[in-house]
């Protein structure tokens, strides 16, 4: 009698019966789904790749009691490197799976004959947020044996495990349901994930530099902010955990702990969204039923035209019809929004990033703070830009196909070049806002602290941040045209790219070395050494697009 109550309890609180039939579904489908076994044979390799580098730039020759010796740093530094790589690819995959969970039921019309079944919100939303987090739950997993063997070497505690662990998921649950929320707001995942990046840089970011800042100028006490920042921010909180592995303390333990704390807050925010999300399913069915609402920005800039040009003006529908110049491809993906594709939320960021950079430097004059916190805008503004144009040259091609449009358009006397071409354009205007914010910001610094250092590093981030684009559009162009469905198209990118920056980057380091050694260690060895990876990319980049081209009537359907 006890044991079948035990297995009616057990299978009433079970998973499957949480999530119902939508999470067997989705289970399903992704054990069917090659892309998954890719991810973790990526991450598997990405994980191995960074554990034989770490390691070999570690470990140095020598006896081997000298050897036995050091295993306990080289443990320490491993492990750090592993813990903050999955904790960093977790969030990212977190994100990314779950940024069109709810938005591609909506833009299939499938969330709305869902909702006339049996199945409630609730299962909808938890079944959604539990299988694509279980892809993220197994790469993790797969970090463990790793892990416990290097606690073997010594040096590494466990409670540091237990706290990179604890850390990492409670904060990829909640960027996976802050994703997921969004989701029900964005028919488009890419949407989403810039929605999702902003957030989390206006959360867990700004509040660091913001303190930095005035602290430095003495403005307010640093040391009596620490601790909320450490139970608030993920970032901290790990970042004090590897700093008590490297350097032991006498530190608060048990419940008390900083990560502990930090992992209860971020459960809370997670449960608090969830309630938002079970919510919000209905009423986002209801409305892809009746017709979209307005949005904010929407409805904001009909006020400012009537105010301009008064309630009067003639409809655009009885006005001349406007001949399309230019590429059809182009005034396609740009049509929508105040100028070439720009939305109002667009503007309004880079109007906030230029204050929030030039009135300090203004106000408190030419100062390290000054130009870290104008640095720093410019860093968070650039991932931006490459993020998105990551999922927008990666996923127009797949939207298409999922519009049933792309046939259509392959109809029509467009060569295949135009229509690439058409679609990498469209993508520059649309993130135009971003381009000119980042060369105001490069302009005003330069003038503002004008020493030969900022020189320096204006021209290796203006090198490297070009290459960067040029081989996320080339990349990305490529996915969008060979893969099929949208998000496999933007994991792929975004993978390839991390992996061609940082993989050469880190192979070319020894001829790097080579090539500074053979100008005699001046600043023109440097220069080359820079300059050789980048055109490495560039050509890649260039090569990418070009087989794009050559690819667009492959898998038209």
């Amino acid at each position: 009698m006890q044991m079948a109550v035990t297995f009616d309890l057990l299978r009433h609180f079970s998973p499957l019966r949480l999530g119902g039939a939508v999470l067997d579904k989705e289970l399903r489908v992704a054990s069917r789904r090659v892309r998954c076994y890719a991810l973790r044979a990526g991450y598997a390799a990405a994980l191995t790749f960074l554990v034989i580098v770490t390691w070999s730039s570690t470990v140095r020759t020598g006896p081997a009691v000298i050897l036995a010796s050091r295993m306990p740093e080289v443990a320490k530094t491993v492990t750090t490197a592993v813990t903050w790589l999955q904790f960093l690819a977790a969030q990212g995959l977190a994100v990314i799976l779950l940024s069109s969970a709810i938005g591609e039921e909506i833009r299939k019309g499938t969330l709305s004959t869902l909702l006339t079944t049996p199945i409630t919100s609730f299962q909808i939303v938890i079944g959604k947020l539990f299988s694509r987090m279980l892809q993220v739950l197994v790469l993790l997993a797969m970090s463990l044996p790793v892990l416990a063997i290097l606690r073997l070497l010594g040096g590494v505690p466990g409670e540091f495990i237990l706290a990179g662990g604890c850390i990492t998921l409670t904060t990829t649950l909640f960027v996976g349901a802050l994703s997921l929320w969004l989701s029900t707001y964005y028919r488009y995942g890419s949407k989403a994930i810039s929605a999702v990046l902003l957030i989390g840089i206006i959360l867990f970011v700004v509040p660091e530099v913001v303190l930095s800042v005035l602290g430095s100028y003495q403005l307010v006490k640093v040391g009596a902010v620490q601790p909320i920042l450490e139970v608030t921010s993920p970032f901290r909180a790990l970042s004090v955990a590897t700093a008590e592995l490297w350097t032991p303390r006498a530190a608060p333990a048990g419940a008390y702990a900083p990560w502990m704390l930090n992992s209860l807050v971020m459960l809370g925010l997670t449960l608090f969204l969830l309630v938002l999300t079970i919510r919000r399913v209905r009423k986002a069915a209801v409305g892809a039923m009746s017709g979209d609402k307005k949005s904010a920005g929407a409805v904001v800039g009909r006020a400012i035209r009537r105010f301009l040009w008064g309630s009067g003006a003639t409809p655009k529908a009885a006005g001349p019809v406007k001949h399309v110049k230019g590429s059809p491809v182009v005034w396609k993906e740009t049509r929508r929004g105040l100028l070439y594709g720009w939305s109002l939320s667009d503007i309004v960021i880079c109007a906030i990033a230029l204050v929030l950079a030039i009135v300090p430097a203004v106000i408190l004059g030419s100062s390290e703070p000054s130009i870290g916190l104008g640095l720093f805008i410019a860093g968070c503004l650039s991932l931006l830009l490459v993020v998105r144009l990551a999922v927008e040259c990666a996923g127009s091609v797949p939207r298409e196909r999922e519009a049933r449009t792309w046939p259509i358009l392959l109809t029509t006397l467009l060569e295949d070049k135009e229509i690439v071409n058409g679609k990498i354009k469209a993508a520059l205007l649309r993130n135009m806002p971003l381009f000119i914010t980042l060369a105001v910001l490069s302009v005003f610094l330069s003038a503002a602290f004008p020493r030969v250092e900022m020189l320096w590093v204006w021209g290796w981030g203006l090198m490297s941040w070009v290459t960067s684009i040029l081989l996320v559009i080339g990349i990305g162009s490529y996915f969008g045209v060979a893969v099929k469905t949208r998000m496999s198209a933007v994991v792929a990118t975004l993978a390839v790219c991390l992996a061609v920056k940082y993989g050469i980057g880190l192979m070319f380091i020894p001829i790097a070395g080579g090539i500074t050694w053979a100008f005699g260690g001046t600043p023109w060895g440097l220069v080359v050494a820079m300059i050789v990876p980048c055109v490495i990319h560039v050509t890649i980049a260039v090569a990418a697009v070009r087989v794009a081209a050559q690819r667009v009537r492959h898998n038209v359907f």
